[in-house]
């Protein structure tokens, strides 16, 4: 028994180990069966491979015949319909400072389940349903020929649902027109039009910038490499690298990019990643023109709103600011009348305009409990109060200066990354 746990065969029980020691090279791997009577030695091997991001890959003797797509944390993202439920009872991590990869799998809910690895090199799995004598066959990983490894070469994309299943990849053509249309997709497709470096180096013409078409639900190449880059810098990064010929982003994987050939691609029906190709400009058509431009646009257009937005109520408070101190001043040298406007001064509007005035300055004091309440303000202005208490010095015109002052310095420093607006605001 422990014996098996080290040394497979077909078999991945509940907790039983994958192994892959990137130093040493040593490995724990499932061995396929010759036939499904015949327990010697197949064909197909399963097990980990460890590039820049975690896969398991399918083996038939030494060449790729299928993987899972990179490991993000949750999920295996090339493998359509995978369960994003808390882990799926899935695990994957490094076991010891030794460089040592583990997978494995316990579901609580079906602790008698297990895969094998059958004959025709398709991990399976098994399920034991208490009440019945036999074993249950739920999935089966390599469900359709786009599964199997390079199937439309490179450069090529596979989708099951389509006949034929091989097309190129937006942008470019198949490398052998005869062989693609007898459907021998090996030798896989090649760009219509140089990208913008390569135009440079080969003919010395510049030319308009390369783009992205943005290929959705895909399962992404081999061959990828992970980037520090955040999401929004992911694209832009990739454009300013001459060797980036395509990028995706994955939160548990971060950024992803392809140099090489990009292999083994495959549409989804669902599921699957935002898979983003580098086009010369010639290739790309009005409407991802139309969202390369707009992009930038829209994010200037709302940093520009954000910076009115706070320019605007910054005035409009300094204003009110202003109001509320010349208010004051002329209220000291028993000259409120002056505040008041030409248009509506008229001696016999004169007194309750300045009651207004009065009640404007006692509903702007410095402390709370010597501003009105409401019932009182609406009592103090319909006379119903006759006798109004004499405001005390309102709250900001002693700090006025020092605002302006602030203010000022920091309109200065107003940058479009960094809108900073500090404002002294009384109870």
């Amino acid at each position: 028994m422990w014996e098996s746990f080290q040394e497979p065969s077909d078999k991945l029980l509940t907790n039983m180990k994958l192994t892959l020691n990137v130093r040493t090279g040593e490995k724990v791997r499932l061995i396929s069966w010759k036939s499904p009577s015949d327990p010697s030695t197949g064909s197909f091997s399963s097990g980990l491979h460890i590039s820049d991001i975690p896969e398991i890959f399918c083996w038939n003797g030494t060449r790729p015949y299928s993987r899972t797509g990179p490991w993000n944390g949750r999920i295996f993202i090339g493998v359509e319909g995978m369960s994003s439920v808390y882990l799926n009872g899935f695990k994957l991590g490094v076991d010891d400072q030794e460089g040592t990869f583990y997978f494995s799998f316990s579901f609580p809910k079906n602790p008698l389940s297990y895969y094998f690895l059958n004959s025709q090199g398709k991990l399976v799995e098994a399920l034991k349903v208490e009440g019945k004598d036999d074993w249950i066959i739920n999935t089966s990983y390599l469900g359709t020929e786009c599964d199997v490894y390079g199937k439309c070469g490179a450069y090529g994309s596979c989708d099951s649902k389509r006949k034929p299943i091989c097309s190129c990849l937006r942008g470019f053509e198949p490398k052998n027109k005869e062989e693609w249309n007898r459907g021998n997709w090996t030798s896989g497709c090649v760009r219509r039009k140089l990208l913008q470096c390569e135009r440079i180096n080969k003919t010395g013409e510049v030319g308009k910038a390369d783009g992205f078409v943005k290929m959705p639900m895909m399962k992404v190449p081999d061959f990828a490499e992970m980037s520090s880059a955040l999401e929004n810098e992911c694209r832009d990064g990739c454009l300013n690298n001459c060797s980036c010929i395509a990028c995706a982003y994955d939160v548990g994987i971060g950024c992803m990019t392809w140099r090489e050939n990009l292999l083994d691609t495959q549409k989804f029906s669902s599921d699957g990643t935002n898979l983003y190709i580098r086009l010369a400009h010639s290739e790309l058509d009005k409407k991802d023109l139309t969202v390369i431009i707009l992009v930038p646009l829209i994010v200037g257009m709302v940093t520009i709103a954000i910076c009115t937005f706070f320019s605007w109520r910054w005035t409009a408070k300094r204003k009110a600011m202003k109001s509320k101190r010349k208010a004051w001043k002329l209220w000291n040298e028993n000259n409120i009348v002056n505040l008041i406007d030409p248009v509506i001064s008229a001696p016999c509007f004169e007194l309750e305009i300045i009651r207004c005035i009065n009640v404007g300055l006692l509903c702007v004091q410095e402390f709370v409990k010597d501003r009105p309440s409401m019932s009182t303000v609406i009592s103090m202005l319909s006379s119903e109060i006759v006798d109004l208490p004499t405001p005390k010095r309102p709250a900001f015109t002693e700090t006025q200066n020092a605002f302006d002052t602030e203010s000022s310095r920091q309109r200065q420093n107003c940058s479009v990354n960094n809108v900073t607006v500090s404002l002294i605001q009384g109870r």
